[in-house]
């Protein structure tokens, strides 16, 4: 956005609010301490003494009409109040006491506006203790300023439904379930708000909510979902805040032409779903994740991005070179949607997910210090892909690839992760010459067809080494030690082949499940346990088993046949290595 777009934006705000400015009146609790402004309407007081005083606040709505001021006055007013005449309701602070406090209880949406061009000000509302899927302040009308108010312990603090061309300002939301929910709104101002420790989102614009202004906001502190989020919302503008320390910065998803600028980020970052179309529609300029830029391209080919990058989005985008960036506590570090031919080279990175990839083939990803987040490398419908030399330690996936074929996965080091390398409905892969250790639950998981896993190292795992699921899985040169679980399990495998690998001191190691027609040769099944279950028609040839034989090797598995009664009755089996090697194979990992 230029510096001309900017000065409009400002100067259509400051149009609005004072468009929208509510009328003065004049009113005393104690005429000589506190004066009142005046208003062209009669005023009404509530918690104050003398004439036009109620008791209650639905009392002095009840008896207002159209124009007419109420006046509130410190004090807990434990009701639910409904607004459906225009009206101008603002709190009054006594000396030395706070400004009025609205408590709806546990079974009520605590403030709704139904008439158009109210005013609601200087208010404390609240829920009861069990009301925490309430509403504070709910709109369901139009032209109204709702600024200076404190919502807390509700469901929802704000609430707009199909409300539009209302004034959002200088409110404090905290300690519920959502902030603002707006839903089906348009042409709404949010100004120099404070939204925090909520624990659903802080801010979602939802339902086609259009040409909204989010301006100078402060979004923190949402540790289980979004600061700011746009679902199926076109065309609003994101201008200016603090969104931070959210579990998820700013999301947009299937929304078009989105203006995000001159915002801030810490400890979270931009996140961006839908269609391509939809992506390339935003505007991305200016913004700042732990005090570096955001780097945003779309539709370019060929660049470097500078390497004080915080944040680096692409968009349909070819020949990138990414290099040499320290980036940190950002939802996604490099981030790549329908870009191909880019190089993602020495870069250090501790994200949510480091490096994430969708749609984009024939890209290179190596050399990468990747430590502390969710998905080290993450890729999606993206194929032909080189992910080589990296160093992941990892809390979640090490690296995952899910509907992605014919990439190729070498000489990378991964640790402490809960699953090293994953691969979910991915073909024609090679995982090769990987160090994979110390990992929770697997070392290595592989589901598809096709795929070559040879030559890696894969010591320690918590759980299994390697996982084979899916057809014509080549596995081979393989050392695969002291697993806490099973070394290498081929679960549901067809016709997959395993030879020349070294199964060593796991707890199990090797374990067939399901289907069959698997070859198993010249492989070192050395001191743990080998079984097979309801895996028919396997061939065992070669193997070493500890020490050299005579006498063929017996494999012991077994199957099951239907029994009366839906019972099942376990059938016990072996298979046979006919001609077991006399002295183990010399593996070694290349």
């Amino acid at each position: 956005m230029n510096n001309l777009i900017k000065k409009g934006v400002v100067v259509a705000v400051i149009l609005l609010f004072v468009s929208v400015s509510v009328i003065p009146s004049t009113g005393t609790i104690d005429s000589k301490q506190i004066t009142m402004p005046t208003t062209k309407g009669d005023t009404l007081y509530v918690g104050g003494s003398g004439p036009n005083n109620y008791t209650k606040i639905q009392d002095a709505i009840d008896n207002a009409s159209d124009g007419d001021t109420v006046l509130v006055f410190s004090g807990t007013y434990n009701e639910w109040i409904r607004i459906h005449k225009q009206l101008f309701i603002k709190g009054i602070k006594k000396p030395g006491e706070n400004i009025p406090i609205i408590n709806g209880g546990d079974d009520h949406d605590t403030v709704i506006i139904y008439a158009d061009g109210c005013s609601f000000e200087d208010f404390k509302v609240r829920n009861g203790p069990a009301g925490f899927l309430e509403k504070g302040i709910t709109l369901h009308s139009d032209n109204n300023v709702i600024t200076n108010c404190e919502v807390f312990n509700t469901g929802t603090g704000l609430y707009l439904d199909s409300s539009c061309n209302n004034s959002i300002s200088n409110n404090h939301m905290h300690g519920g379930h959502k902030g603002f929910d707006i839903q089906s709104s348009c042409n709404n101002t949010f100004f120099n708000n404070l939204l925090y420790t909520h624990n659903n989102f802080e801010v979602k614009f939802s339902k086609k909510s259009k040409n909204n202004l989010f301006w100078n906001n402060t979004a923190i502190k949402c540790g289980a979902s979004e600061g700011v989020e746009l679902e199926n919302s076109d065309d609003n503008i994101i201008l200016g805040n603090n969104i931070s320390y959210n579990y998820q910065g700013l999301v947009i998803t299937s929304s078009k032409n989105i203006t995000v600028c001159d915002n801030v980020f810490w400890g979270n970052g931009i996140i961006i779903t839908g269609t391509i179309e939809q992506k390339t529609s935003h505007t991305i300029e200016n913004n700042l994740a732990n005090g570096k830029p955001i780097y945003f391209y779309k539709n370019m080919n060929g660049g470097t991005v500078p390497t004080d990058g915080g944040q680096v989005i692409l968009l349909n985008c070819t020949d990138f070179t990414i290099r040499n960036l320290n980036i940190s506590s950002v939802n996604i570090g490099i981030d790549l949607d329908y870009s191909s031919h880019n190089t993602i080279v020495e870069n250090t990175i501790s994200s949510t997910y480091s490096i994430r990839l969708a749609n984009s083939d024939d890209n290179n990803i190596s050399e990468n210090i990747i430590s502390g987040s969710k998905n080290g490398i993450s890729l999606t419908s993206s194929s032909n892909n080189m992910i080589s030399w990296n160093t992941i330690k990892n809390r979640f996936y090490g690296i995952f690839l899910s509907k992605s074929s014919n990439s190729t996965i070498s000489d990378n080091t991964v640790v402490d992760s809960r699953v090293g390398i994953n691969l979910e409905s991915s073909n024609d892969n090679v995982v090769s010459r990987n160090n994979l250790s110390f990992n929770e639950l697997r070392g290595m998981s592989i589901k598809g067809k096709h795929n070559i896993i040879s030559d890696n190292r894969v010591y320690a795992s918590e759980g299994s080494g390697i996982e084979i699921n899916g057809f014509y899985a080549t596995v081979y040169g393989n050392t695969i030690s002291e697993s806490k679980g099973v070394g290498l399990m081929i679960d549901n495998g067809f016709r997959c082949v395993i030879s020349r690998n070294e199964i060593l001191k796991n707890r199990d190691g090797l374990y067939l499940i399901g289907f069959g027609m698997n070859l198993i040769k010249e492989n070192n099944l050395i001191l743990n346990k080998v079984y097979f279950f309801m895996s028919l028609g396997n061939r065992w040839t070669r193997n070493y088993w500890g020490g050299p034989r005579v006498l063929p090797k017996l494999i012991f598995g077994g199957f099951i046949i239907p029994g009366g009664y839906g019972k099942v009755i376990p059938i016990p089996w072996v298979n046979f290595d006919l001609r077991p090697a006399l002295v183990p194979y010399d593996i070694g990992v290349g």
